[in-house]
């Protein structure tokens, strides 16, 4: 796939920031289309990929560091991508004295909501043709006179070294590119600049995108180790690794004991005695029980002709279950026949007048069985 056709592209900014935007958005390598900052919600218009506008402005582009097919690629990448460090010391220097301003700008303090005089400061700065830097509830003119190298690195610093006088100063929010949220705060307040880890290569497959849900877990962590404004990688993913090990120590231990019950399962059902439940021992129901003796003739000489039915009617005894053969001879005939027939039998014609059961096909089924009792 082509880089054209790709929607996603990570950038990193004149003022080394990094942020994520739509490719239909450059309009070359060094020019980005960038829409007035008073009425942009960045992340709705990346994911409604909002077409550039006549009113938009340009900011310039330092490097394109990655060009990616979805959003979900693009925030995993400007999370955790790796990104080419400064090239030269002077670059370093800059990024030093960006930091310094930076923590400067932090301690004023976090916008409380009160905008009103935040924008009045920028309406007088703007008839003074000065840009505006706004953090937090207070505003502050920057002097594009100023000769100091410090200003290059400050939101809408000086643009007299620009080649090109119409691109506007970087927008405060690009780290919102980043999530679709603020910027994470340290216990203090503080903003922390997310510096991503050296040693993790966003295209390895093993690696998973970070979705929008696993931002906030992201940032919690790297509130967790970050230091006077900078986050300590290597402590953290020292941190990382252990409680990976941890977790992996209890999945196996969980598999364990998983493994040790479904054998205690399968050892248990082996034991349990098995039944014939067939379709024809269901019928069966509509024999038994055994009502008058007209129905015990009717049995009998079914069982005398019918092999199938004889084995029907043994598996439905079979089905009753015991644990001794006295146990199962009492559920078998309180199954087959009823009080008043039973009362007509003797096993053995005891009594003068009792038929012998001894010598029925029924007796025959009892004892014709196909299983061991357990």
């Amino acid at each position: 796939m082509t880089q054209a056709i790709k929607k996603f592209a990570v950038i990193r900014t004149d003022q080394q920031e990094v942020a994520v935007i739509l490719t239909s958005w450059l309009e070359d390598d060094k020019k980005v289309f960038w829409r007035p900052e008073k009425d942009i919600e960045y992340k709705d218009a990346l994911l409604n990929e909002l077409e550039v506008g006549d009113d938009w402005e340009h900011l310039r582009c330092d490097k394109i560091l990655k060009y990616c097919d979805t959003y979900v690629d693009a925030i995993a990448f400007s999370k955790l991508g790796k990104i080419d460090e400064l090239s030269d010391a002077a670059d370093s220097d800059k990024v030093k004295s960006s930091r310094s301003d930076r923590n400067k700008k932090s301690n004023l303090g976090k916008n409380n909501g009160k905008t009103s005089k935040s924008v009045i400061n920028a309406k007088e700065s703007k008839k003074q043709g000065n840009p505006v830097v706004t953090t937090g509830d207070k505003s502050t003119n920057v002097d594009i006179s100023s000769d100091s190298e410090d200003d290059d690195d400050e939101i809408g610093g000086k643009r007299g070294n620009n080649d090109d006088d119409s691109f506007a100063p970087a927008p405060k929010k690009f780290k919102t590119l980043l999530s679709g949220t603020d910027s994470p705060s340290t216990s203090t307040g503080k903003n922390v600049e997310l510096s991503p880890p050296e040693n993790v290569e966003p295209s390895d497959p093993e690696i998973e995108p970070i979705t929008d849900n696993d931002n906030l877990v992201l940032d919690d962590i790297l509130r967790k180790f970050t230091v006077d404004g900078e986050v300590k990688t290597e402590r953290m993913m020292g941190a990382l690794f252990v409680a990976l090990k941890q977790t992996n120590k209890q999945m196996t231990q969980i598999g364990l004991k998983v493994g040790a019950l479904e054998t205690k399962v399968k050892s248990s059902l082996a034991m349990q005695p098995t039944h014939s439940f067939s379709p024809s021992t269901m019928t069966m129901s509509q024999h038994f029980p055994i009502k008058n003796l007209d129905d015990m003739n009717k049995i009998e000489q079914k069982l005398e002709m019918d092999g199938t039915f004889t084995t029907d009617v043994v598996n439905f005894m079979q089905s009753k279950g015991g644990e001794t053969y006295h146990e199962l001879i009492h559920a078998i005939m309180a199954a087959v026949m009823s009080d008043e027939v039973a009362k007509q039998y003797s096993f053995k014609g005891q009594g003068g007048s009792n038929i012998r059961f001894n010598e029925t096909y029924l007796m025959t089924c009892v004892v014709d069985f196909k299983e061991p009792l357990h």
